[in-house]
């Protein structure tokens, strides 16, 4: 897993989707069961094919990259 910025997350999502590479996202919030790190929120990007995980750490809830993910991931929107 690597560390990443949100920022950079969306960017990787966007070259991913464009080059029709199957990828996924996750969002984990603070105190999440399955996360690892409790107190933090967490972005994770997920490239299907290579299986790079790259994960980003937030204090506050990354709404902006999320609601850019969702679209691009659910509606094939490109920003």
């Amino acid at each position: 897993m690597k560390d990443a910025s949100s920022a950079e997350i969306v960017r990787r999502a966007v070259e991913m989707a464009r080059e029709s590479i199957p990828w996924h996202h996750h969002y984990m919030p603070p105190g999440c069961h399955f996360s690892r790190e409790s107190k933090m929120h967490q972005l994770i990007l997920e490239n299907e094919i290579t299986q790079e995980i790259w994960v980003a750490k937030t204090d506050e809830k990354p709404l902006d990259e999320l609601k850019k993910l969702e679209d691009l991931f659910f509606r094939k929107k490109f920003p």
